[in-house]
């Protein structure tokens, strides 16, 4: 089952990312893009903040939690690193 980390545009109060797991990757993303699905997903549609899948890990609900612990989508998040390192 993929994990997956949506990057957004620009933060939305605390958040910046998007971290879940799915057994269909393509259908979840299209519930995102939707605003369905998970209700802080809607709350991004609803805002106008566009997003990007930044990342994709092979696991499922263990390795999603295991990222989550980590409580940073930042330190995850190979666009965030990369806007680090140009600035």
């Amino acid at each position: 089952m993929p994990v997956y980390l949506l990057h957004f545009e620009r933060r939305y109060q605390h958040a910046g990312h998007y971290l879940s797991s799915t057994h269909d990757l393509a259908a979840r993303l299209a519930q995102h893009r939707a605003g369905t699905g998970a209700r802080w997903m809607e709350v991004i549609a609803q805002a106008g903040i566009a997003w990007t899948v930044a990342r994709v890990w092979d696991g499922g609900r263990d390795v999603e939690m295991q990222l989550k612990r980590w409580h940073s989508g930042v330190r995850l998040c190979p666009l965030c690193r990369r806007e680090a390192v140009r600035s």
